[in-house]
């Protein structure tokens, strides 16, 4: 249901909420036993990644290349590193072939990948999806919902996935 919390959560669990969403927590968060208030910034971050149903909201740099790359400059990793994570991520969504495209230029879908190739390319433990399939076209979102179940089966990747058309993830779940 639309406004019941579902994006809050997500939020709350990524350490977003209360610190840059405003708001009141009342309980705790736990990631790997500690509580995500007294977590820094960073030290979430290396663990828990994030991607937003409109991929607009967190794309900041001008091409594809310095998308993917700005979160692991964030985290100050060694040059050699960052260009094979890069090149991992753009091979394994489909993006080798427009690294140096303008991100606006981009489709809804394009978007919504490279959004994901940003987050993954950190390597968090656990992965929130909030509606990751909501711009893409059928055969686009079912792409995109194989790499999650292989990040999930592969890596032993926490994926926490919310979604609205339920018939095309229910089968991935192992908990709802």
């Amino acid at each position: 249901n639309s406004g019941s919390g579902k994006s809050t959560l997500l939020r709350t669990i990524s350490g977003l909420a209360p610190s840059f969403y405003n708001g009141t927590l009342l309980g705790k968060i736990l990631l790997d036993g500690l509580e995500t208030a007294q977590l820094s910034r960073r030290e979430i971050v290396k663990e828990v990644g994030i991607v937003f149903q409109n991929p607009e909201s967190q794309l900041v740099m001008m091409n594809v290349e310095q998308e993917i790359v700005f979160g692991l400059e964030n985290l100050g990793l060694p040059d050699k590193l960052m260009k094979r994570r890069v090149m991992e991520m753009s091979s394994s969504l489909g993006l080798s072939a427009c690294l140096k495209d303008y991100v606006a230029e981009l489709s809804g879908g394009q978007k919504q990948k490279v959004a994901l190739a940003g987050v993954l390319a950190m390597h968090p433990g656990i992965l929130l999806l909030d509606e990751p399939t909501s711009q893409l076209d059928p055969v686009a979102a079912e792409e995109l919902l194989n790499i999650i179940r292989r990040l999930n089966e592969d890596n032993g990747t926490t994926i926490i996935m919310i979604e609205q058309c339920l018939e095309r993830c229910y089968h991935l779940a192992d908990r709802i």
